[in-house]
């Protein structure tokens, strides 16, 4: 997978925890299920495997325009970032948002860093053998190594209870077209696939159009993506789905006097989906850096 992110991507609308975003013509931003919280449905923690990378390299960026590319792929030995921070690279390596990463000097927020990282052919055919939620699990464990190695990151996680929301059903219950059942390989089992997300800014708001979501993934998007509160999936509702979502917030541009702003995200979701954002307290993950240095060049 392929992101970069603009510096006009920087507000509100188009942050990430991740850090993975994507531009294209006019702006628009994409992201892939393996950049979001997943619900693990294959081995437990305790059996995915501890792989590391052979050779990596960090380098400081003199002067930075804001700008960030990733190269990154859940079942490939590699990992490329030009201009990422060092938060954004803990939040990514440990799955949280950039919002629940606490502690640390200030360099880790102002300065910006190139990353390059891979390992050999045999770690990439571990990673190949992994679900998608499981190998993405198993790459932020890499980032985690090269960390502890090369900044001598260590931190603690501790957990509190912050304002988020429930996804529920509303009334009059959902407006969503399943996806496509998955293909099946030479064997019989259905391939491994991963969602994709684009978003596109319009005139009027924003437009979401996904494709093979589940409830938990588009929760997670909810998430990082747009309110930066958590947001648990309560629907109950199995499966992937296909579903489009507009909607406009202070980040959308003005509308042109032809065109009519759409709904707020909450009264999208409710009005186009059929689902609900309902408050409540939501227990969250939050790192807190307890040692880092800044690397040295190599």
């Amino acid at each position: 997978m392929r992101y970069a992110l603009h510096p006009f991507c920087g507000t509100k609308l188009c942050l990430l925890i991740a850090v993975l975003i994507a531009l294209a013509t006019p702006i628009a931003c994409a992201q892939t299920a393996s950049t979001l919280p997943c619900i693990p449905d294959g081995p437990s923690a305790a059996t995915i495997p501890s792989l590391t990378y052979d050779v990596a390299s960090i380098r400081q960026i003199k002067s930075s325009d804001g700008s960030l590319s990733v190269r990154d792929s859940s079942h490939e030995a590699m990992l490329s970032i030009n201009g990422i921070t060092m938060k954004n690279l803990i939040s990514e390596a440990y799955g949280v948002t950039l919002f629940d990463v606490s502690g640390g000097p200030a360099w880790i927020e102002d300065e910006h860093f190139d990353i390059q990282a891979k390992s050999d052919d045999t770690v990439n055919a571990q990673l190949v053998n992994l679900n998608n939620c499981d190998a993405r699990q198993a790459k932020q464990k890499m980032l985690q190594a090269l960390l502890a190695d090369r900044i001598k990151l260590t931190v603690h996680r501790t957990t509190r209870l912050v304002t988020g929301y429930d996804l529920i059903l509303a009334k009059n219950g959902p407006k969503l077209q399943s996806s496509k059942p998955a293909e099946e390989d030479a064997a019989g089992e259905a391939k491994p696939r991963g969602g994709t997300m684009s978003m596109r800014m319009r005139s009027n708001g924003t437009e979401l159009t996904v494709q093979d979501y589940s409830m938990s993934m588009f929760a997670g998007w909810l998430n990082v993506g747009d309110l930066h509160s958590p947001v648990q999936d309560k629907t109950g509702l199995p499966g992937t789905y296909d579903f489009k979502l507009q909607w406009s917030n202070e980040d959308s541009p003005s509308s042109s006097p032809q065109d009519s702003r759409w709904p707020s995200i909450f009264t999208a979701v409710q009005e186009q989906l059929g689902l609900k954002l309902q408050p409540t307290k939501v227990p969250t993950d939050t790192i807190v850096i307890d040692h880092i240095e800044q690397p040295t060049e190599n």
